[in-house]
């Protein structure tokens, strides 16, 4: 009975690129059992289920960030000990895992009870050494145990070319001998066709973790009511800071509401009824600045012009105001100065056809996944390390 596993830490409800791997490894007949082993979300979102019997998810235990330092320690050995044993009693032929705080479970079972389990790694997100060195003593400690993994791995992969580039010069002189870049994109099924109109008042959308930090929250919030009643904005978020809520209630304005999170799958059918998407990470550490997020290419396939602040330059290449839906970097430190009309005018605009999908993208990884013959190459490897 062949056995694959994914190892990943936070919750795969709020990561929709695991989501979709999960989704498509259901139309895929290569393995007879597929292993999640996760925590749970909060009790306020909703679970993500699949009824494929071959795919068992495991949450281990509800881990939220604002539990006390004892609870949140011992989720962590919950997690990483029961992860071991679940590893080792499946007995997976191969393994993917996401994230650093996912590794450890993985580099115990490859190193001492498997060293021929075939391993690929991938990373939602880019983690810089001084983020590393000021971070979470735990994962600064994982970190340097994974590196004992990528050598020996046949797929090590990042979301663009940005983050690969930095991650291999911050692991050097460790090696990463398969590198992969693995966008995170929707599924196909997404795709609107739109015609390029505006309806007054625009309809600005926000969707995703939500606070007053690192995001140009109180600018963009400022802007909207700058408006006085042209543009009407609608964030929805089941991940929010205090402090942002308390923000948007203290402005008391009827033209930004906070709505609860929607479910990932009922995203296409919330964003037909938005004219704009809007980002709002202003940049501030490197995970940011390189990146391209999911909302960008969501937003896209739904048919809606993205703003996204100029700091991310991750981003910049998607730009393009030729045709429709428009993808704009803008300045939102200086916001005053934009010009609605100008933004929103589509005259003499064609459609921009997207043809990116996550069913696509994904292709690669479910291939190097299922691969025989990748499985084959990792045994001989791990035989000739020894």
């Amino acid at each position: 009975m062949t056995t694959v596993a994914l190892v990943h830490f936070s919750a795969v409800e709020l990561y929709p690129p695991v989501r979709n791997l999960i989704r498509e490894l259901e139309k895929n007949q290569s393995f007879d059992r597929l292993i999640v082993l996760t925590t749970a979300p909060q009790k306020n979102i909703e679970r993500f289920y699949v009824a494929d019997p071959r795919i068992k998810i495991f949450r281990l235990n509800e881990f939220d960030r604002r539990q006390g330092t004892i609870r949140r320690l011992w989720n962590y050995f919950v997690f990483n000990f029961t992860s071991l044993l679940l590893l080792i009693f499946y007995n997976p032929a191969s393994v993917l895992y996401f994230e650093t705080l996912s590794s450890f479970p993985v580099f115990l079972f490859k190193r001492f009870f498997k060293p021929r389990v075939k391993l690929l790694v991938h990373y939602h997100e880019y983690i810089s050494p001084d983020e590393f060195r000021t971070g979470m003593v735990l994962l600064r400690w994982f970190h340097q145990y994974e590196k004992w993994l990528y050598p020996r791995s046949v797929w090590v992969s990042h979301t663009n070319e940005f983050r690969m580039e930095l991650f291999k010069q911050d692991i050097a002189p460790v090696q990463v001998p398969h590198s992969f870049i693995l966008p995170n994109y929707p599924p196909a099924s997404w795709l609107t066709i739109r015609k390029p109109s505006t309806t007054w008042p625009v309809k600005i959308v926000y969707i995703g973790a939500f606070s007053l930090k690192m995001m140009y929250t109180r600018e963009f919030a400022q802007w909207v009511i700058d408006q006085a009643g042209t543009v009407i904005w609608h964030v929805y978020s089941s991940n929010f800071s205090k402090d942002a809520n308390d923000y948007l209630k203290s402005l008391n304005t009827e033209f930004i509401d906070l709505k609860p999170g929607v479910d990932y799958d009922k995203l296409p059918e919330i964003l037909k009824g938005y004219e704009v998407g809007v980002i709002l990470y202003s940049g501030a550490i490197p995970n940011h600045t390189l990146n391209v997020p999911n909302k960008l290419s969501e937003y896209l396939s739904c048919g809606l012009d993205v703003w996204f602040p100029s700091e991310i330059k991750g981003s910049l290449s998607y730009c393009n105001q030729d045709a429709y839906p428009k993808v704009m970097a803008l300045d939102f430190k200086s916001a005053n100065g934009w010009i609605l009309q100008e933004m929103m005018n589509k005259d003499g605009l064609k459609q921009n056809l997207i043809t990116f999908s996550c069913e696509e993208a994904l292709m690669p990884l479910i291939h190097c996944l299922m691969d025989d013959s990748k499985l084959q190459k990792a045994a001989v490897s791990s035989k000739s390390e020894k």
